[in-house]
């Protein structure tokens, strides 16, 4: 498939994403009616576009694919491919982040809704975009990975 294809693809699938954000946006929150938007993970500085292709420069990044949940809709499903990220900190997380992690040996890529401390120290909240009952509290050792992009 041509690259420039490609590059316009994700660019529509940004701006399609971001309008169905706004558009969905009253139905899903836990405290409020707006899904916070994720930390900087791709800046513009790492991104290279040529009449042919881009290159993104992103340091130990992976390619994750996703299930077909629903749980992240409109935002991700089967056809969505994610650039991920290995937190190396806990400040590297912030709310509105999407993460992978790990619930009971199940992996579940859902978004930071809260952040906080506790008795056992920081934990973060999570929810699917597309849910109303937030997932149980996780630790910093539960998180695999930070979607720092989506390609469609």
């Amino acid at each position: 498939m041509d690259k420039t294809l490609i590059l316009l693809g994700f660019f529509v699938g940004v701006v399609l994403t971001s309008a169905l954000f706004i558009q969905f946006s009253p139905s899903i929150g836990i405290t409020s009616n707006v899904i916070s938007a994720p930390s900087a993970g791709i800046y513009t500085d790492n991104i290279t576009a040529y009449p042919n292709h881009v290159v993104i420069y992103i340091q130990n990044a992976t390619i994750s694919n996703y299930a077909n949940t629903g749980s992240m809709m409109p935002m991700l499903n089967e056809n969505a491919h994610g650039i991920e990220i290995k937190p190396t900190n806990e400040s590297q997380i912030n709310v509105g982040d999407i993460i992978s992690f790990n619930q009971s040996g199940i992996i579940i890529v859902h978004r930071v809704v809260e952040k906080g401390y506790d008795s056992k120290g920081l934990y973060f909240i999570t929810k699917g975009d597309s849910s109303d009952i937030p997932d149980s509290p996780i630790r910093f050792s539960d998180i695999q990975y930070k979607t720092v992009g989506v390609l469609y």
